[in-house]
């Protein structure tokens, strides 16, 4: 599977960019509030989501890590396609995103187009625990779950300043104890501690 491309833009439409890497033109739909970031004969790296259909191969590139799971997350809910996922993100940014799962703000979600209100109660439904699994979280439906979302973020952040690759950052927050952390500072102190081990 196709999971990051670095590459010089060549082209720009709409809603793509034509990253060059290697030779090779891969076509990769992007967000269209991120499209303006992407400069010709501009180095870029896209974090893609490679989605294979009847009609075709379709690539999306985002220019985050956290942005990309996002989407394949909203994938992955029955009746949310590309169109809707791109849609929402467009909409909303990964931490606003969380938290109107966490509170199932239904009024905001249906705000965006294609997005009904059986839609928005699926996606409540089927996210809300792997939101919780992505932070390593369970408390995501109050606002003191709220806050600890914005706490171990910022630990997960201070993980890959560190060199560790989100997919490890995300994975040692699963694992690691929790209780008792009140700041970035003491999370990112037990999640190295915990690495350490």
């Amino acid at each position: 599977m196709i999971a990051v491309l670095k590459g010089k833009i060549l082209d720009k439409t709409q809603d793509s960019v034509i990253l060059e890497t290697n030779g090779i033109g891969f076509k990769v739909t992007v967000l269209a509030k991120e499209l303006a970031k992407f400069i010709l004969d501009r180095e870029a790296i896209l974090f893609t989501s490679l989605q294979i259909r009847e009609d075709g191969w379709f690539l999306y590139g985002f220019s985050d890590e956290e942005t990309r799971y996002f989407f394949d997350l909203l994938l992955s809910v029955s009746g949310i396609g590309p169109k809707a996922a791109l849609a929402i993100l467009n909409e909303f940014n990964t931490k606003e995103l969380k938290k109107i799962i966490a509170l199932k703000d239904e009024k905001a979600l249906t705000r965006v187009s294609g997005v009904g209100k059986k839609n928005a109660q699926r996606l409540f439904l089927e996210l809300k625990d792997k939101i919780g699994d992505y932070l390593g979280e369970t408390e995501t439906n109050s606002h003191v779950g709220e806050g600890i979302n914005d706490l171990w973020h910022d630990v997960q952040q201070g993980l890959i300043n560190l060199g560790i690759s989100a997919i490890e950052a995300r994975e040692i927050l699963r694992k690691v104890d929790k209780k008792g952390v009140k700041t970035p500072e003491e999370g990112l102190a037990r999640a190295l501690k915990f690495l350490n081990k």
